[in-house]
């Protein structure tokens, strides 16, 4: 009687393997394709969306094999976005989706970026879920310039924060290495961001960097007006005016915005842009020297000059 049951077991458990391999066998991914696992959806769902995309050819053996792996390994089927490449197999195809093996996007955020650009930017992204977005509640130079990673259906919110923090802890950790001689002209991490906001729109040039932060300490030092193009810029909001010929005129540097460096002495009372690392570190560790000038040569260079009458020589000379 024993050898009976033992015999019908082996049979049951050889047809049983054979069906769960002919089912196998009959599910394939037809062509590469990304697919999407929407958020509390269900297993016979997600077969069902498959076989309409035509990812694959056999719903019923997908959905069988997909309910019986999940009960088995106690793995659900995970929402998200997920590549998947011709000629996988069904067990191939259960194991990406349930083990979370999403798709994950990259955002770029340039240095120099204001905070209504990075809001334009995130907006034009169709992937992820959007919120309402007050452009003042959040604060010029809080943000990270760098390349961001996020899957399918993260909230720009969530983005948002994760540029914040990435600038909080960066200044956070750099501020205590700083140059103590930079205490003399600023004296907080927030300071420290709206120089080298200025910075950052003043030069694309690494090397440039710290070279033009440390004219501007000289300036502070001497309390002159910083006198820098950007803020004017800023302050007038001459990049969003499409009838702007991208100069900087008499009657822009005699306007009366707060973050005119022209009209006022000191730093600006925010930032202008979001500036990058190199930009807050060249302000944290300026080169230090007599210049107190600058001027735009070409290529992205500029010309420093200790004294005026040696920068209006270095104009003329660029002027001839």
């Amino acid at each position: 009687m024993l050898n009976k049951a033992i015999k019908n077991l082996l049979i049951t458990i050889i047809v049983g393997s054979i069906i769960i391999l002919m089912l196998i066998t009959s599910v394939k991914v037809e062509r590469d394709a990304v697919f999407l696992v929407d958020k509390n959806t269900s297993t016979r769902l997600v077969s069902k969306k498959m076989a309409k995309e035509k990812i694959i050819d056999n719903q019923v053996a997908f959905f069988i094999l997909a309910k019986c792996y999940s009960a088995l390994y106690n793995k659900p089927i995970i929402s998200g976005e997920y590549n998947l490449r011709s000629g996988l197999d069904a067990i191939e195809i259960i194991k990406i989706l349930t083990g979370g093996k999403v798709i994950h996007h990259t955002l770029t955020i340039p240095e120099g970026f204001t905070i209504k650009q990075v809001l334009n930017r995130i907006a034009k992204i169709d992937n992820i879920e959007h919120l309402p977005i007050a452009i003042e509640n959040i604060a010029e130079g809080s943000i990270m310039p760098d390349t961001y990673f996020y899957t399918y259906g993260t909230l720009d919110t969530t983005l948002i924060k994760r540029m914040q923090k990435a600038m909080n802890d960066f200044i956070a950790i750099e501020w205590q290495k700083r140059d103590i001689r930079i205490d003399q002209f600023i004296s907080s991490p927030n300071e420290a961001i709206v120089l080298a906001s200025i910075v950052e729109k003043e030069t694309d040039t690494d090397s440039e960097r710290p070279m033009i932060a440390g004219v501007y300490f000289n300036r502070l030092k001497k309390r002159m007006k910083l006198q820098a193009c950007p803020t004017v810029i800023y302050g007038l909001n001459l990049s969003d005016n499409p009838d702007w010929d991208r100069r900087v005129r008499y009657s822009h540097l005699k306007s009366e915005s707060e973050y005119n460096t022209y009209m006022n002495h000191g730093l600006p009372p925010k930032p202008i842009c979001n500036p990058g690392r190199k930009a807050i570190l060249a302000v944290l560790h300026p080169k230090w020297s007599e210049n107190l000038f600058f001027v735009f040569k070409s290529k992205g260079k500029h010309i420093f000059a200790a004294n005026f009458t040696e920068h209006k020589a270095n104009i003329k000379n660029i002027n001839r």
